[in-house]
C-alpha cells in the first residue's frame, strides 16, 4: 500500500489556515465600509495571526505544498492590498 506523498496532499492544515484567512479577508472588506473599525481590527489581527501559524506548522511538520507557496502570498496580498484599499476609499 502506498502512502500519501506530503507534497500531493492539498487541503492539509496550513492550506486550511490559508483557506480561513481568505474568508477573514473578506469579513474585514465587509466590516470597514460599515465603519466596525474596532471589529475590522481584531478580525483583521486573526486573519494575520493565522498566516504566521500556516507557516509554522507548514515548515514544522513538513507540509509544505506547491498549492500553498502560491496560494499563501497570494491571501497575504489580498488581505494587505484589499484592506489598504478599503480604508483608503
Amino acid at each position: 500500500m502506498a502512502t500519501a506523498n506530503p507534497e500531493n496532499v492539498v487541503f492539509n492544515i496550513p492550506n486550511q489556515l490559508t483557506a480561513a484567512r481568505l474568508a477573514l479577508s473578506i469579513a474585514v472588506f465587509v466590516l470597514i465600509p460599515l465603519q466596525l473599525y474596532f471589529p475590522a481590527l481584531v478580525v483583521f489581527a486573526l486573519a494575520a495571526g493565522t498566516d504566521w501559524i500556516d507557516g509554522w506548522w507548514a515548515r514544522t511538520y513538513k507540509q509544505v505544498t506547491k498549492l500553498g507557496r502560491v496560494f499563501d502570498p497570494f491571501v497575504d496580498k489580498i488581505l494587505i492590498c484589499g484592506t489598504f484599499i478599503f480604508l483608503a476609499s
